[in-house]
């Protein structure tokens, strides 16, 4: 075909291979700017070029192969000449311009750009697994970790709610960032559509704590980064309706007859040789209505034998580091206390309430074996109505109250209402002579009415005379 002609489809089918490559040029207006050439091989293909020059240089820009209809990945002479009519617009508009620099600089842009979007992609998608894998659940877990870490006594309350009444159900997996309102009124209703309205107050109270810890915690230096990961932006929870009405605080307290038959059945045999669980009740309430939890937490190294004091651990409220509670311990509480000190060491174990080397009573098996002693109360019918564990801390301060204890000296021997300015920064007084007055007088309290309890019996039997108690 004559140089500077116009090709045409035929003309481009009709061209077969030669010994050597030739090449044919389209002449399309492209003048000025560099011409489309198509190259036909030796082999057979023919290939589309845009030839141009730049300073008397000649420079080629390779394109795709010739497809007499249009196909992904080769031109058809149309789009071929439209491909290079762009080429030749961009050489003309400065002239010297090297096209080639141009196309190499828009393909490195390109690239930079794809890899910034798999980079950007691979972040979304980092994030996305972030938030999939911090669930409610893992911000419950994480909850009951903190608890544990401050030395708060409902760790183990939260942590067996959580367990049962958010694991395994339709919201557990969800990311905890997604949860909404509605879904999470919808979780509590739940429990209490199960008869169960004080678990799910309880609920509501601790997820609703757990996701304002995680909400504020951008802003908390002292907060760790493992709550940032969570994504919390609002606390769902906050806006569901308290559930006052299950809130409602225990009102039992044991009168003097119901704690005397209660206190004859601990003590009906040797504190030493009764289960660990019996002696903590007894022990609980010799100390004047200890909280079971804290009790049980002692170590033997928090007693001091010669002092004749257990230090207990009270981290209520809302204080950073648990306040030392330091109880004197006498006569039946003393004995008690040394009986646990020597089976702790011979089971090699540092808790005062040693199982066994590293097991120690948990406060489930004292409420499983006080109800067992409730139950046998109400069966022989020494009792009408039951009571729990912690209906004894409640009887033992309305007792103390009833003997004329001062109730400055009974939030010293039940360690509550001393977080004022005056308790923590001004009384220095450990109180500890009024604390061992008081306890003594109450462990007396308790055998006179345990007493009366074994008289009262007595007085059951035919011929039984009654004597009144001093």
């Amino acid at each position: 075909m004559p140089k500077g002609s116009r090709l045409t489809a035929m003309a481009i089918e009709r061209a077969k291979p030669r010994v050597n490559d030739y090449y044919l040029s389209d002449d399309d207006g492209t003048r000025g700017g560099g011409r489309l050439v198509l190259r036909v091989q030796s082999t057979g293909s023919k290939l589309w070029y845009y030839r141009y020059s730049i300073d008397g240089a000649r420079k080629v820009i390779a394109m795709r192969p010739f497809t007499a209809k249009p196909m992904e990945g080769r031109y058809t002479l149309e789009q071929a000449r439209e491909r290079a009519r762009t080429f030749a617009a961009l050489h003309r508009v400065e002239g010297s311009r090297d096209v080639a620099s141009h196309l190499d600089a828009e393909e490195s842009a390109r690239q930079t750009a794809v890899r910034e979007q798999a980079l950007q992609a691979e972040q979304q998608r980092l994030e996305q697994a972030q938030v999939a894998s911090h669930t409610v659940s893992a911000l419950c877990d994480w909850y009951v970790k903190h608890l544990r870490k401050a030395g708060k006594v409902s760790a183990n309350d939260a942590n067996t709610i959580f367990n049962k009444n958010i694991k395994g159900t339709e919201w557990a997996e969800m990311p905890a960032c997604k949860l909404t309102s509605k879904q999470a009124a919808a979780l509590i209703r739940s429990v209490v559509e199960s008869g169960r309205g004080r678990t799910a107050a309880k609920l509501r109270s601790y997820l609703r704590a757990a996701y304002a810890l995680a909400l504020k915690a951008e802003l908390d230096a002292t907060a760790p980064a493992e709550l940032l990961r969570f994504g919390i932006e609002a606390n769902p929870v906050a806006n569901t309706a308290a559930l006052s009405s299950f809130n409602r605080a225990r009102e039992r307290a044991l009168a003097g007859a119901e704690l005397g038959v209660l206190w004859r059945q601990l003590t009906a045999g040797p504190l030493n040789e009764a289960p660990l669980a019996r002696s903590a009740i007894a022990l609980m309430l010799l100390l004047g209505g200890q909280r079971p939890t804290q009790l049980l937490r002692a170590r033997v190294t928090d007693v001091d034998l010669d002092a004749k004091t257990l230090t207990l651990l009270d981290p209520k409220g809302r204080r950073q580091q648990p306040r030392r509670h330091v109880l004197p311990i006498n006569g039946l509480a003393l004995d008690v206390v040394k009986d646990l000190v020597v089976r702790a060491e011979r089971k090699k174990s540092d808790a005062l309430f040693a199982k066994g080397k590293k097991a120690a009573t948990v406060t489930t098996t004292v409420s499983a074996a006080a109800a067992e002693i409730v139950q046998l109360l109400l069966n022989n019918g020494d009792i009408k109505t039951g009571f729990q564990v912690r209906d004894l801390r409640r009887t033992a301060e309305t007792m103390m109250a009833a003997m004329g204890v001062s109730k400055e000296v009974r939030a010293q021997i039940q360690s509550h209402g001393l977080g004022g300015v005056q308790d923590r920064h001004y009384d220095r007084h450990d109180y500890m002579t009024e604390k061992r007055a008081a306890l003594a007088a109450f462990a007396a309290h308790l055998d006179a009415l345990g007493g009366a309890a074994e008289l009262t019996a007595a007085e059951r039997e035919p011929g039984a005379k009654a004597e009144a108690l001093p």
